[in-house]
């Protein structure tokens, strides 16, 4: 979550859930990434994380745009990379949300922010209802008021008939 707080600022205030979706290996950079998506819920955003690659052994991480060749360091050494899930379901669970794996889970990933969407839209209508009668109670004892008022001083009154 590098950047992850700056992010976080980013998000307006509304009435919708705000959901910030991670697609990494889940490799440690240094930063406080649990931290951070603690940050994040506090803020009411959903972190989820979607693991990219395998946990199993470490692989060599391709260039996107290029016909050949792996991401290297400054020494030219190759860059590998292995998938961190028990990292990244710590981050999630600190988000207030939840870890898929790419392969498996994008289906159950849009199946829950459906859901999210339906819990919206159900606690808006659910939960925002007010009472206001009272208004049109008062008035309508003011109003009595004064009928009786009026007929008690009718005597007084003009005929106009």
């Amino acid at each position: 979550l590098i950047g992850g707080n700056q992010l976080i600022e980013t998000f307006e205030e509304g009435r919708g859930h705000k959901v910030l979706i991670l697609f990494t290996d889940g490799e440690d950079h240094g930063k406080d990434a649990v931290g951070a998506a603690k940050n994040a819920r506090n803020k009411g955003v959903h972190v989820y994380c979607v693991g990219v690659g395998t946990a199993d052994r470490s692989v060599p991480i391709p260039l996107i745009g290029e016909n050949v060749g792996y991401k290297r360091d400054v020494q030219g050494q190759i860059v590998l990379t292995a998938l961190d899930e028990s990292g990244l379901r710590e981050i999630a669970e600190a988000g207030n949300g939840r870890y898929y794996h790419a392969n498996e889970g994008i289906m159950q990933l849009a199946k829950e922010l459906a859901q999210l969407e339906k819990k919206q839209h159900k606690a808006r209508v659910d939960g925002q209802l007010k009472e206001r009668f009272q208004w049109f109670v008062g008035l309508a004892i003011i109003l009595l008021i004064c009928e009786l008022l009026i007929l008690r001083s009718g005597k007084n009154l003009p005929n106009f008939s």
